[in-house]
């Protein structure tokens, strides 16, 4: 878990954008609650609109297993 700015960049530079929301899921944890599944791009656009912050924390899932 690290905080959605740190994961979405590490994702960046680790797959292939064109790759990461085909099978990426994001999970964000403000405080005691936990949303999600999130794909990278939702995520891009809330931390764009201003619903997520670049502080929250997040996990994320491959789907891959």
């Amino acid at each position: 878990m690290g905080t959605i700015q740190f994961i979405v960049n590490w994702l960046f530079q680790k797959i292939s954008p064109n790759a990461i929301d085909s099978f990426v899921q994001l999970y964000i944890s403000r405080g005691e609650e936990i949303s999600g599944p999130f794909s990278y791009e939702q995520v891009q656009d809330y931390l764009t609109a201003g619903v997520l912050f670049p502080e929250d924390l997040a996990c994320w899932h491959d789907g891959t297993g």
